[in-house]
């Protein structure tokens, strides 16, 4: 297994909190929206949740009027650019990444987005599908739940709410991971390894 990883930057700078919850993603069925928007529903009178919904989908006029109807402060950003993202993960408390299989079968790898929040020094609430627990260590550098289990997302998204000290604790320590497995200059020079290994023993 390699990561290609994502490129880091040098440190961290400051959060300055403006949103308690974030999503990245394409609007459709397998990123958990839904599930998002109801675990935020569950929460709306125990917390005065900021959330920020950023992308766009086929699922965008269902979940705009989900979102409407909700009891929570939730705001879609629409498709943003990646130093726009870059800009609203550092202003949040955390990321969401509901991830699930779709009716139709369909499955995440690795959403790019969760290894960008860890680089972030974010902590991820996600959901134990596909190749998310590679990334998202449960109770380490993030929260994880099963798929499509409304309840325990809310109660992990409550926990880190609640607890600033666990939450500044798993995005340090996602940075920390993110550093170690998923540097893009360093995935990049192992791979470079395994292609003059192979390179050199077709020359033999």
């Amino acid at each position: 297994m390699h990561h290609i990883g994502v490129p880091l930057r040098a440190s961290v700078a400051a959060r300055n909190i403006v949103w308690d919850v974030i999503f990245v993603g394409r609007f459709v069925e397998k990123k958990g929206l839904i599930e998002l928007l109801e675990a935020v529903e569950l929460l709306a009178e125990r917390a005065p949740l900021r959330v920020a919904l950023i992308g766009d989908g086929p699922m965008k006029d269902e979940v705009a009027k989900k979102a409407a109807a909700s009891r929570a402060n939730i705001i879609l950003l629409g498709a943003l650019s990646p130093a726009e993202v870059a800009h609203h993960l550092a202003a949040s408390r955390m990321l969401v990444a509901p991830s699930k299989q779709a009716s139709d079968g369909d499955c995440e790898g690795l959403p790019t987005v969760v290894v960008e929040a860890a680089a972030a020094a974010l902590p991820v609430v996600a959901t134990l599908h596909s190749g998310i627990p590679e990334a998202v260590l449960d109770g380490r550098t993030g929260l994880l739940s099963p798929e499509g289990d409304v309840a325990r997302l809310a109660a992990n998204i409550m926990m880190l709410f609640e607890n600033h000290n666990l939450a500044s604790d798993l995005g340090r320590q996602g940075r920390a991971f993110v550093e170690n497995a998923f540097d893009m200059s360093k995935q990049t020079a192992i791979l470079e390894t395994y292609y003059e290994d192979i390179s050199a023993g077709a020359s033999r």
